[in-house]
């Protein structure tokens, strides 16, 4: 039996883009690093209503390079899309630390995750 010994860049799809429209796709996804995640369907259209909407309006709260900052500031300059998609995803498995290498967008009814060091 030969045994494979897998590096990073073996194991990330930063070349490639992949549509979902499932919350277990889009954690496989993310986790697995694709360098640009379409969330669709269903999914995509209750997240691109979501998007805009604010969640916190006080209080302190970090931002996404883990710095304390009043929440008013974060919700002003830009919500993180963690905060969008949990509320829509009955037993979320990714936090806050997964979406940290990527940018997100709203496109009609879908939202584009591209990761920051995505090769497409």
């Amino acid at each position: 039996m030969q045994v494979t010994k897998w590096t990073k860049e073996q194991k990330n799809h930063l070349g490639e883009a992949i549509h979902v429209d499932h919350h277990r796709d889009l954690e496989r996804a993310v986790i697995n690093e694709y360098g640009q995640v379409i969330i669709e369907g269903e999914l995509g259209k209750k997240a691109a209503a979501n998007y805009d909407r604010k969640y916190y309006e006080e209080g302190i709260t970090a931002t996404d390079d883990w710095t304390n900052t009043p929440t008013p500031n974060v919700i002003n300059d830009h919500q993180n899309i963690f905060y969008v998609l949990s509320p829509l995803i009955p037993g979320f498995n990714l936090t806050r630390y997964y979406f940290r290498e990527y940018e997100d967008t709203k496109e009609g009814d879908t939202i584009v995750l591209t990761h920051k060091r995505n090769q497409l």
